[in-house]
Parts: structure tokens; C-alpha cells; sequence
């Protein structure tokens, strides 16, 4: 990955900055007071040569903003570091002499160290450099694992918007031809059934773009499907909805139990009346909300496989959803049970991408 300072992700730049130079000023006053006699001309020199040193990062810092550095090019950091700390030091050695003469300073006896403000500036403003690139390049590694999130969370919202438009024609295509067969024989039940899929489509258009909602609205939403369908079988549909209020303020993906339901009425076996039981239960399991759909009937395996329940698009809608809301934290099976076909799915947590 190229390096490339980017000022915004410095926003505090050069606050940050001033408290680094008051630390090393107030570092610097220390070693100058055990190399200088008088305290005036310690504070003239810090004073001076500390101010100079942060305006002088302050324009590396305005001149790197213009550099590219192509990605593995550590040689060129540690040469643009040298360069400036080799600059910094000769210019902090002449200010330091103007200073001298100017306070008329003078070192204490034996302590006249050649190039010590060289070495000291020199090494400081090194590290400096070195420091500012290495934080620049954290900085765009976050970055760009930040872009890379939110690209792959715009993606899965939109896969979600699409998963759960996907069912909407699905379910008018069946609705249409319910009600398109009944009308030739009873027209009154035809209409009540487009009553029922009006009832269903007006959740499905207001708040179209909302993925989620509470367990509560989702059973209301159900009774509206379960009417439906319960006038396309000739009212040979029976029905019972069992929800702990413990659960209903849940917040779960729209449409889930529509899903489950689908599938039970559509491979749920009748009974020697022409009558389906349907039942829903929704009650939670330590800290994990459990859904259980049942109905009368036998698993149907898949066309070619040995076992494997039959399920249409809702349920691969659902498999998917589930695993984009509650990865790692849902379960999901169908089982065969005393002559009912249970279908159980356990969600923990709150989901994503709410």
C-alpha cells in the first residue's frame, strides 16, 4: 500500500505536537542547567531553540503531506528522517550560537561538548520523522480497514434489502393465482382473500426499508398471512400462535416466521378430514429466543439427496438472512417427531445490521 499523510487523520497534529516539545524543553532545561552557569541564559536557549524545533516539524509535517511513498520503501523514510535531523541539528547549533553571544553565555567549566546541539536536535528530530511516517502508516492501515468495513456492511444491508424484497413477488405470484382460482368458484371468498393479501402487501410497502422489527409485530403480521391462507384452503386450516410476553419486544428479521409457516403449510400433511394443523410457539431458552413451527406430516428429503428436508426460496431466504443477522448464534433444523414435522430455531443475542 502506498503511504500518503493524509492531514485529516491528524486532526490534533499540532496539539500534540506542542506537548511533545514542552517534554523535551522541559528535558532540555535539565541538561542545560548542569551545562550553563547562568539560569537566564537556560530559558533563553530553551526557550528559543524548543520554539524553533516545533515550527520546524510543523513544516515537515505541511512539506509531508505532498509525499508518496511507494509501499516497502522503509529506506526512504529512514533517508528523509536523517535529512531532517541532520538540517535541524546545524540550524539549532547556529540559533544556539546567536543565543550565546547575544545573552553572553557561558558554559560551565569542562562542560564545552562539541556538536552537543547537533547530536541533541539532530537524534530528536530523527526519531521524530521516523515516529510521524510510522503513525501515518498505522493511520492508513486503519483506514483503509475502516473503508473495507463499511464497504462489506453497505453490502450485506443491501444483500438483506434484496433477500427480503425477494419475497414479495413470491408471495403475490401465489396470492394472485389463490385468488384467480377461487373467484370462477366461490366469488365472495375471492374477495376476502384479497382483502387478507392487501392486509399482508400493507405491511410489506410501509416501512419498506426497515429490516427489522419486534417479535410482537411480526405475530401480528402472521395472523394477517394465517388468514390468508386459511381462506385459500377452504378454511381447513387450523392454527394456534403461542408467544411468551417475554419475547415480544425481541427484535427479529421481518418476515421470519412467515417463512417457517410457508413451508409448514406448504409439505404439512393433511389429516382424514382435509384439515392442517399448524402451531407456533415462541418462548426463550436461557438467554436465547427458541421458535418452533409444527405441523402434521413426514420430512420430505430433496430430489437426489438421502435425507435432507424439502424447503423452497423462503427458507433458503431465511438460511441466508439468519446467517448475515446472527452469525454464529442461530440454529436452525427441521426434525420428524411423533407424526409432526418440527422445524426449531434458536437465536441468541441481538441481530446485526439493525
Amino acid at each position: 500500500m502506498t503511504l500518503r499523510v493524509d492531514s485529516t487523520r491528524f486532526p490534533a497534529f499540532w496539539r500534540n505536537n506542542a506537548v511533545v516539545w514542552v517534554v523535551i524543553g522541559l528535558f532540555g532545561m535539565a541538561l542545560r542547567a548542569a551545562l550553563y552557569e547562568a539560569p537566564y541564559s537556560i530559558v533563553a536557549l530553551t526557550l528559543t531553540l524548543d520554539t524553533l524545533a516545533y515550527a520546524y516539524t510543523g513544516v515537515l509535517h505541511l512539506c509531508f503531506q505532498k509525499l508518496t511513498i511507494p509501499a516497502g520503501r522503509i529506506w526512504v523514510v529512514v533517508l528523509i528522517a536523517c535529512i531532517a535531523g541532520l538540517v535541524a541539528g546545524l540550524g539549532q547549533m547556529q540559533a544556539a550560537e546567536i543565543v550565546r553571544v547575544v545573552t553572553n553565555s557561558f558554559y560551565r567549566e569542562g562542560y564545552n561538548v562539541p556538536f552537543a546541539t547537533v547530536l541533541f536536535y539532530g537524534l530528536i528530530v530523527t526519531g521524530w520523522t521516523i515516529a510521524y511516517f510510522w503513525l501515518a502508516a498505522n493511520a492508513a492501515v486503519q483506514s483503509e480497514r475502516l473503508r473495507s468495513a463499511e464497504a462489506q456492511t453497505a453490502a450485506l444491508r443491501a444483500e438483506l434489502q434484496r433477500l427480503q424484497t425477494q419475497l414479495d413477488p413470491h408471495f403475490l405470484f401465489n396470492a394472485l393465482n389463490a385468488i384467480a382460482t377461487e373467484i370462477p368458484e366461490d366469488a365472495g371468498a375471492a374477495v376476502d382473500m384479497t382483502h387478507a393479501a392487501a392486509d399482508v402487501l400493507r405491511d410489506r410497502m410501509y416501512n419498506g426499508s426497515q429490516i427489522l422489527w419486534s417479535l410482537a409485530d411480526e405475530i401480528d403480521h402472521l395472523r394477517d398471512y394465517l388468514r390468508l391462507q386459511y381462506l385459500r384452503y377452504d378454511k381447513r386450516l387450523d392454527y394456534r400462535l403461542e408467544c411468551d410476553d417475554a419475547v415480544l419486544d425481541r427484535q427479529v428479521p421481518r418476515f421470519m416466521l412467515q417463512e417457517l409457516v410457508e413451508n409448514a403449510i406448504k409439505y404439512g400433511q393433511r389429516g382424514a378430514d382435509g384439515r392442517l394443523l399448524v402451531d407456533l410457539s415462541a418462548r426463550l431458552v436461557g438467554d436465547a429466543l427458541e421458535i418452533s413451527v409444527r405441523n402434521c406430516g413426514r420430512l420430505r428429503p430433496e430430489p437426489g439427496t438421502t435425507g435432507a428436508p424439502a424447503g423452497g426460496l423462503g427458507l433458503v431466504n431465511l438460511k441466508r438472512r439468519l446467517d448475515i443477522h446472527y452469525p454464529d448464534r442461530h440454529r436452525f433444523e427441521i426434525r420428524h417427531s411423533d407424526g409432526f414435522v418440527v422445524a426449531v430455531l434458536r437465536i441468541e443475542g441481538i441481530p446485526c445490521f439493525a
